[in-house]
């Protein structure tokens, strides 16, 4: 039974793959796969659901010299070997490029160097000490270690190699092809969602990015910096679809993710509920916002998963906290983010205080001592304190609470 589960298995994951290579511009093609199996994938990166599924991105440089960029986790190498095969009509591989140690870029490179024997592998020093641990081999003779600034050159494709520790790991070198302009990314600038589902770019890229590099604001300010010098009119990323218009747009938000500057006006609300009572004065609350045409985004902390709500964090401006108490403390999801955000760095943001105790209403100096280490962080005035359920009294501060945020 153990073994036709594993072959079912099988056949539902291949199936929900896409294996047709295609090209991109001139001489550089593309190899990945879109993962739609959501259960499988979630295995993958952790902790953020992914409903749209995923996509692995890998690439090829055919030139006078033939150089893949980045590999594939081992189990996706059937269909990313056919992908390869078809690409290169024939031909053998020069180089592998390594960009990245984590598996869904580095999984089968042992299996690549027994296909392709002759084959060297092109990554940053950090990257091939990663690799005895991964592999239990040094990879002594077919080791080409890069450094910032280094050039290979291909035929016409000369690339050169950019450093960026903490994108995500420490060991990440970037690649640009000075010949095409394009930036082979990594994980920069990826996105969740298969390539083939139609979606917002902005919105699951702002989820993988708070997801995966968002501690590494500073890294990633400074990974950006260098990018200045170098004109992109492609970027390839590890994960996501292919940016070819509006790069400046992608650069721009990166920019503001990486300082953690708001992208616009507006409120996320996070909040906890037990009997109801809170989620009324919320009603309440973006009722009164929605006449006063402020733009608002709601999460009950019960129901949502954490990475939309770190994203919706650091997209407005302002933070709404409105949380019972449960003895004597806020809700135990409400700590959690609180907790995580916090380790996000989470700054240059107005919050606002709603609390619900019945007999012990203390949730907001809770929230609010959780959060006075944060920087550049203003207590909005208007505070609301609820007794079990709304009354004229509280109804009042929701009022007053919304005009406050509406002023800003």
């Amino acid at each position: 039974m153990k073994l036709i589960s594993i072959i079912i298995y099988s056949i539902i994951i291949n199936q929900s793959l896409n294996i047709i290579p295609f090209n991109i511009n001139d001489g550089i093609k593309y190899l990945g796969v879109d993962d739609h199996y959501e259960h499988y994938q979630a295995a993958i990166e952790g902790p953020n659901p992914v409903p749209n599924g995923v996509s692995y991105n890998s690439y090829v440089i055919i030139d006078d010299k033939i150089l893949i960029v980045d590999g594939m986790h081992e189990f996706y190498q059937n269909q990313w070997i056919k992908n390869l095969e078809k690409a290169l009509e024939g031909r053998k591989p020069d180089y592998l490029l390594i960009q990245h140690m984590e598996p869904d870029h580095s999984g089968n490179i042992k299996y690549i160097l027994n296909l392709y024997p002759d084959i060297k592998i092109v990554s940053s020093s950090i990257s091939f000490n990663m690799m005895k641990n991964f592999f239990d081999y040094d990879f002594e003779d077919k080791k080409i270690i890069i450094n910032e600034g280094d050039e290979l050159n291909l035929g016409k494709h000369i690339l050169y190699f950019i450093k960026a520790p903490m994108i995500h790991w420490p060991e990440v070198m970037l690649t640009y092809d000075s010949y095409t302009k394009t930036l082979f990314s990594c994980d920069a600038f990826s996105k969740f969602g298969a390539n083939d589902v139609d979606d917002v770019w902005d919105d699951e890229a702002r989820r993988f990015y708070f997801g995966l590099l968002g501690i590494y604001g500073n890294f990633i300010n400074a990974f950006l910096q260098k990018l200045e010098k170098y004109e992109i009119r492609t970027i390839l990323p590890g994960h996501g679809q292919i940016l070819t218009n509006n790069i400046n747009h992608y650069i721009s938000l990166y920019q503001k993710w990486s300082k953690y500057i708001p992208e616009e006006n507006g409120v996320v609300i996070i909040y906890s509920t037990i009997y109801g009572h809170t989620k009324i004065a919320i009603d309440n609350l973006t009722e009164k916002l929605k006449s006063l045409g402020v733009k608002y985004s709601i999460h009950d902390i019960s129901k949502s998963h954490w990475t939309r709500m770190i994203a919706d964090s650091f997209k407005y401006n302002t933070l709404i906290l409105a949380s019972v108490m449960i003895d004597d403390d806020i809700s135990p999801a409400m700590r959690e983010y609180l907790e995580i955000i916090k380790s996000f760095n989470f700054q240059n943001r107005r919050v606002g205080l709603i609390e619900n105790g019945s007999w012990n209403p203390y949730a907001n100096r809770i929230m609010k001592d959780m959060l006075n280490n944060c920087k550049n962080i203003s207590f909005l005035k208007n505070l609301v304190r609820i007794d079990a359920s709304l009354d004229e009294k509280s109804i009042t501060q929701i009022n007053n609470l919304a005009m406050e945020i509406a002023e800003n």
